[in-house]
């Protein structure tokens, strides 16, 4: 693991990225970085070949030590870089390795627990974010976020997830996370009327969140609005509508799940768009499920984005990278971006 993290450092040193938080595991590693001259690949590249010789020498082996290039993915959003911190943090603990991020020591969780660490990893964004939520000036490592409980990590998990295995590139997330229910609504109707069956938006809820609270509202009661002489179940409706708008299912998904077939599903996707648009209680109720919601996965305990200075923001190419083999995509060659990456 120390060559490994030699190789990080040599890549930090020559300006190709700057790391912000990462952890190492036995099996992949994720790492959150940004590039300031659009040299990921040759980055990685470099990190992972190198590591693959040395590992194959010391053991006397050859042959392939990764399964594949890592893959990126871009990260636009300020609110959602927050929980990738998180969700690299809470590797270790998910991986039953510590109950403390912060006690792993090959993780940066445990580095910004001390005031000092390697000079490779570039702590002032992090840091000034702790400091931020901890009304301080000046950041103290005692402030470092413990792990979150077993209910907060899975839904940051499952929302990384969701989003790495997305294509899409838009992120309205930061217009969202802190916006009451009518700008959520407003936001719904929106994207309703430009609707065209293209999976154009990041997910912005995990879609077991979005069933499991349509579940429980369905079971205190039924809800059957009108269309014509024709009567329908508004929570079926609604569901497939949110699974659709903010975890961004696709139409196969949803038929499967629910078990209707794919026509059915646009057919009530297309009746969740008109009746946020006719039908006041339908659009309302479900403008308060949608904030609800992002309450739960991105404001859980305080530790929801207050904001932030311009230079907070992300720039256009900022990069999420994992590995697993996949095609890299979103990469901005020669542009500034925010990286996280993670290999196996």
């Amino acid at each position: 693991m120390r060559y490994f993290l030699t190789q990080v450092a040599k890549a930090a040193r020559r300006g190709e990225i700057e790391v912000h938080a990462w952890c190492l595991l036995t099996t992949h590693f994720h790492m959150l970085v940004r590039s300031p001259q659009g040299q990921l690949s040759e980055a990685m590249r470099r990190i992972q070949n190198t590591y693959a010789r040395y590992f194959n020498r010391s053991r006397r082996r050859d042959g392939p030590l990764h399964r594949g290039r890592f893959s990126s993915k871009p990260v636009r959003s300020l609110t959602y870089r927050k929980n990738l911190v998180h969700y690299i943090d809470n590797n270790p603990v998910d991986a039953g390795l510590v109950r403390d991020a912060r006690e792993y020591r090959w993780c940066s969780a445990n580095q910004y627990s001390r005031r000092r660490g390697p000079r490779w990893l570039t702590r002032n964004w992090l840091e000034g974010w702790v400091a931020e939520l901890s009304g301080s000036d000046q950041y103290d490592p005692a402030d470092y976020p413990r792990s979150a409980a077993t209910g907060a990590r899975r839904l940051t998990a499952a929302i990384v997830e969701a989003r790495c295995d997305s294509r899409a590139m838009a992120d309205d997330l930061d217009a969202l996370v802190h916006q009451p229910a009518p700008s959520v609504l407003a936001w719904m109707q929106r994207k309703a009327k430009l609707a065209d069956g293209t999976m154009a938006q990041q997910p912005l809820i995990p879609a077991t969140l979005v069933s499991r609270a349509i579940g429980a509202r369905a079971k205190r009661g039924n809800w059957k609005l009108r269309s014509g002489r024709q009567s329908f179940d508004a929570w079926r409706t609604m569901h497939v509508g949110l699974l659709r708008h903010l975890a961004t299912v696709r139409f196969k998904a949803i038929a499967a799940q629910l078990e209707i077939t794919c026509a059915s599903a646009r057919r009530i996707a297309d009746r969740h768009d008109r009746l946020l648009a006719t039908n006041t209680e339908y659009a309302q109720v479900a403008a308060a499920i949608g904030h609800e919601l992002l309450g739960q996965v991105y404001r859980p305990e305080g530790r929801a984005a207050r904001g932030g200075s311009e230079e907070d923001k992300f720039s256009p190419g900022s990069v999420l990278s994992s590995s697993g083999g996949e095609e890299e995509e979103g990469e901005v060659e020669g542009g500034v971006g925010w990286v996280a990456g993670c290999g196996a």
